[in-house]
């Protein structure tokens, strides 16, 4: 077991009145797109409507995201995870978000999402947020310290390949039961 810190460098979106809607402009030659917790709840990230200007953009530079980042939703909808895709617009990230860069020497990208995603990570996280109406995530020190396993990266490999071939027996039999219910559901209304 290794401190989820030793193996990933988290990064909290700037402070809230860094990117105030006031100061996003119209999407344009020179604008900035700011990435929002939709964007990973929905692992979309061509939607979006906000940007900032070149100048901010400069100011807020560390909080760029990057194809290959990982981003975690930090308020309201707390531990939704995602990649970021190849091929998005140059922009930043937004207060809620946390940007994750692991260190794909000690672990892969994938393990650490499967990892993160993980119930038992899922529940931690939940039960250290904080806020009554709108849960928000404690601070990133305290994730740090999250204890998790870090097998050798081939046995990581294994684990990705394995839960990878079991979601697609899941997905299948979604999609089976699916196809059951609405034949379920047909058959009731024919017989009428």
């Amino acid at each position: 077991m290794v401190a989820i810190g030793e193996v990933a460098a988290f990064l909290r979106g700037p402070f809230g009145s860094s990117i105030k809607k006031s100061v996003c402009v119209p999407k344009g030659k020179s604008t900035y797109k700011v990435y929002e917790q939709g964007n990973v709840i929905q692992r979309d990230f061509e939607r979006g409507e906000y940007y900032v200007t070149e100048n901010k953009f400069k100011e807020l530079e560390k909080f760029e995201l990057l194809p290959g980042d990982i981003v975690v939703t930090c308020a309201g909808t707390l531990g939704k995870i995602a990649v970021v895709p190849k091929g998005i617009e140059k922009g930043i990230i937004n207060s809620v978000l946390m940007r994750i860069r692991v260190d794909e020497n000690k672990i892969l990208k994938e393990y650490f999402v499967l990892l993160f995603s993980s119930p038992e990570i899922q529940n931690r996280i939940i039960d250290k947020s904080t806020g009554v109406a709108v849960k928000n995530m404690f601070a990133t020190s305290e994730l740090k310290k999250f204890l998790i396993p870090l097998p050798p990266l081939v046995v990581q490999e294994k684990i990705i390949s394995e839960m990878k071939t079991k979601q697609v027996a899941i997905d299948h039999a979604k999609e089976l039961i699916g196809n059951l219910e609405r034949e379920s559901i047909l058959a009731k209304y024919l017989k009428r």
